[in-house]
């Protein structure tokens, strides 16, 4: 079975954890992961003005998303965007993504962004992160705990025991994530 495509929105990129197990499962193979330059200046324009990481780390951290996915960004012809009937001009650039992309869902914590009515006509659906984790998970467990796993290995500054690193992910809005994981801290 093909893995699904995603477009990731930039509200999914800003908090580590979510945009940590993400872009792992997405390397593993789980899903296709997509995004746009406009996506990716959301994420670091965030992250900078939340004061989550200075412009040099949100360089190094787009750099290493691209590298890891090769064929994640994606692009579309000048004003395709702006001809997207949304009430919010801003989110246009995230169904242009998607369609570009031959997305078969948009991930976003902004669901009530995205009208079903416009999503149908293109094929798309859009879930919440925590659903669309689980979801990914629940295809190949085995393969979902290594990633975890290995997202847990690289806290280097401080280790955490897997019921603290499990925190994050509640923290982050990913309570379903976390009790799913919660079935396999033996594993993690």
């Amino acid at each position: 079975m093909t893995p699904p495509t995603a477009v990731l929105d930039a509200c999914v990129l800003v908090p580590l954890p979510t945009r940590d197990i993400l872009l792992r499962l997405a390397v593993t193979g789980l899903f296709r992961a997509r995004w746009s330059h406009e996506i990716l200046d959301e994420m670091d324009s965030a992250l900078i003005s939340r004061g989550m990481a200075g412009s040099e780390t949100v360089k190094r951290n787009r750099a290493c998303m691209i590298a890891a996915i090769a064929d994640g960004i994606v692009t579309w012809p000048p004003g395709i965007a702006d001809h997207i009937p949304l009430d919010d001009p801003g989110d246009r650039h995230v169904i242009a993504a998607a369609i570009s992309g031959a997305a078969d869902v948009i991930v976003t914590a902004n669901e009530r962004h995205f009208p079903r009515r416009l999503l149908d006509a293109h094929g798309l659906t859009v879930e919440h992160p925590d659903d669309f984790l689980v979801t990914t998970m629940t295809r190949d467990v085995s393969a979902a705990i290594v990633a975890v796993r290995e997202q847990r290995a690289d806290l280097r500054k401080r280790p955490l025991d897997p019921g603290e690193f499990l925190l994050r992910f509640d923290r982050a809005g990913l309570p379903r994530t976390a009790e799913f994981l919660r079935d396999h801290l033996h594993a993690i």
